[in-house]
């Protein structure tokens, strides 16, 4: 089947700051229409604005497969659904299962807990390491008050219990002191944990503490600085729980 009998495309945009066309096509078989960025370098001269010549068919062989069967594009292992714009930083990101998640989260934030966009931090790189073994892995959020990282959120879809260790892991490595609460979620639901003790101290997103709930936890929690061989040992517990393991294909952990 050429690829020509199978979709239409509708509408052909340049883009000079991303370097790519960005093409509208639509699927004739379930009139589904799906935007590809196309690179620069499949056309010689990339006009500005609207373009009346259409992406090869290898083009669109690479973007839907050489049977014309609708493919739907991946970045690494997450399915992307589009774009969206991010709550807190106004950022254009992909749109994903695992991304509209943490968008809700987001919202929940500064909507219900109060917090602002300046106290949270999301997508905070943190190199971590297993003697000589290295990569970066991306923490969710980073809540700060009081002049101080006061909350670790970290989301990871399925079971809750499994990512309690990887949560309190982290709250032991961003900062140079113990972040006081951690939180291990899936979207759905959450456990909310001492980050001294571990133990669990409520449970459910309702519950993740607002901002004035967080500057009184700070106020009151010692900021005694965490130990180098405390900092080892934490490091490679995050490592063999977020490293190790790991899809090859997953753009949240780069291996160094």
């Amino acid at each position: 089947m050429d690829i020509k009998d199978n979709f239409s495309t509708n509408d052909f945009e340049f883009s000079k700051e991303m370097h790519n066309i960005r093409v509208l096509l639509v699927c004739k078989d379930i009139n589904c229409p799906l935007y590809y960025l196309l690179p620069v370098a499949h056309h010689q001269h990339p006009p500005a604005g609207k373009v009346r010549d259409a992406p090869t068919c290898n083009d669109l062989g690479a973007a839907f497969g050489q049977t014309g069967q609708l493919k739907t594009p991946m970045s690494g292992h997450h399915l992307i659904l589009g774009e969206l714009v991010d709550h807190i930083t106004g950022e254009i990101i992909n749109d994903t299962h695992d991304e509209r998640y943490r968008q809700k989260i987001a919202r929940l934030l500064i909507g219900r807990k109060r917090y602002l966009r300046s106290d949270i931090k999301p997508r905070q790189e943190l190199l971590v390491n297993a003697g000589d073994s290295k990569a970066i892995i991306k923490i969710d959020f980073l809540i700060h008050v009081a002049n101080r990282i006061g909350m670790v959120i970290k989301y990871a879809p399925g079971s809750i219990v499994t990512r309690r260790r990887s949560v309190l892991a982290a709250s032991r490595l961003v900062s140079l002191y113990q972040v006081p609460i951690a939180v291990a979620t899936n979207g759905e639901d959450a456990e909310i944990l001492d980050g001294i003790s571990g133990n669990v101290i409520s449970q459910g997103l309702g519950t993740i503490p607002s901002k004035s709930q967080l500057i009184d936890v700070v106020s009151g929690a010692p900021s005694n600085k965490i130990s180098v061989s405390r900092t080892e040992i934490e490091s490679r517990i995050l490592y063999c729980y977020e490293v190790d393991g790991s899809c090859p294909c997953d753009e949240d952990i780069c291996k160094l």
